[in-house]
């Protein structure tokens, strides 16, 4: 176990070992072209952008150019980017040959499908030229992500250091700064998903999404910035249960409204058969009132028979008395025809007619005063 460890140590010792010496190395090449671009007396011999967008969509990329002007190149001796290219392979990224007007170099290329995969919720602050010039052994951290509940925040924390005395210049009678000042074209560039809530751009954009920073020579270039992009979980989260909730109160409201329904119904069915029940029991009463009616009607009809029967047993009667008293009856006799009328409108007119035949006075015989004249 110790063995493994002290393997393990010195493993990681000589990694760390390798990519010192890889990045003094660089910085030699780099002091090395700066004093051939001097004594070749060219305007600018050292190319560089480092360029990174960031989507919507949490997608981020990656690019960066390094490139030596043709002249430079004609007298190397050996690809001054081989030992670049074999790093970053292994470390993931995309390496391929790169010409300009002027320049050759390379070009690598780095993608990530969400930004989350190249950030950490620690401090981050990243030298972009050591970076980009040794490689790193794994996954790239670039961002500081600070987690919120709609929106996510990221900041970004890079320097270039090209200070004068790091760069390992051993001539104390060149002014590296003067002549990088002449030769050295070094930028990095960043396109956001949207306007950054702080920055330190030299430069930005018209729709300032897109922030760009001038690297001189003989200095340290910070380059900070910040954004946000939603939370895309949190918000499906939300709509989600927004969407449930709207489901559950369109399905009660449907419910209230077949309730409502079913009792205005329930409550017309009872309002109908109530009306039926009153139209039945005013059809009764219809029925019975003409019943009563007809009744009234028969009695009518059988008053008015008696009253004719009567009238006809009168006139009888009257037909079978003396010529000189018909039409003349006394006091008496007229009393009594009437109630022998009205019993026969009881039903006893048999009897009163013949108690009215029995009654009745003899008529007294007088000769009337005109027959003596």
């Amino acid at each position: 176990m110790k063995k493994e460890r002290k393997h393990r140590l010195s493993s990681g010792t000589g990694r760390a070992a390798e990519r010192k010496n890889t990045l003094r190395t660089g910085r030699f090449f780099f002091v090395t072209v700066l004093m051939a671009c001097f004594m070749l007396t060219l305007t600018s011999c050292v190319k560089s952008e480092t360029a990174m967008e960031i989507g919507r969509d949490r997608k981020f990329t990656l690019s960066a150019t390094y490139l030596y002007a043709n002249e430079i190149m004609t007298y190397m001796q050996e690809d001054p980017f081989e030992n670049i290219r074999i790093s970053f392979r292994d470390s993931g990224y995309q390496v391929e040959d790169h010409k300009e007007e002027g320049y050759t170099g390379i070009r690598l290329s780095y993608a990530a499908a969400n930004i989350d995969t190249v950030s950490s919720d620690a401090e981050v602050s990243v030298d972009l030229f050591s970076l980009l010039s040794q490689g790193n052994a794994g996954t790239p951290c670039f961002f500081k992500k600070e987690k919120g509940f709609f929106r996510d925040r990221f900041t970004a924390d890079f320097y270039y250091d090209f200070a004068a005395q790091d760069m390992g210049a051993d001539s104390p009678d060149i002014d590296m700064a003067a002549l990088a000042g002449k030769s050295f074209l070094v930028s990095y560039k960043v396109t956001l998903p949207g306007k950054p809530l702080s920055d330190n751009a030299s430069e930005r954009s018209a729709d300032g999404r897109t922030l760009s920073w001038k690297v001189p020579y003989g200095e340290k270039t910070e380059i900070r910035y910040s954004f946000t992009l939603l939370n895309a979980k949190n918000l499906m989260v939300i709509l989600g249960l927004a969407l449930l909730v709207f489901i559950l109160l369109m399905i009660i409201l449907v419910l209230m409204l077949v309730t409502k329904n079913r009792r205005e119904r329930e409550r017309a069915a009872e309002e109908n058969a109530q009306i039926e029940e009153e139209r039945t029991l005013d059809g009764e009463q219809n029925v019975f009132i003409e019943e009563e009616s007809m009744l009234g009607g028969e009695e009518n009809v059988a008053i008015e028979k008696d009253r004719t029967l009567a009238e006809e047993e009168s006139e009888h009667n009257e037909e079978g008395l003396p010529i000189e008293e018909k039409g003349m009856p006394d006091e008496e006799t007229g009393t009594q025809a009437l109630e022998a009328a009205e019993a026969v409108n009881d039903g006893h007119d048999s009897e009163l007619i013949g108690e009215g035949a029995v009654c009745q006075p003899e008529a007294k015989e007088e000769e009337p005063e005109g027959e003596e004249a």
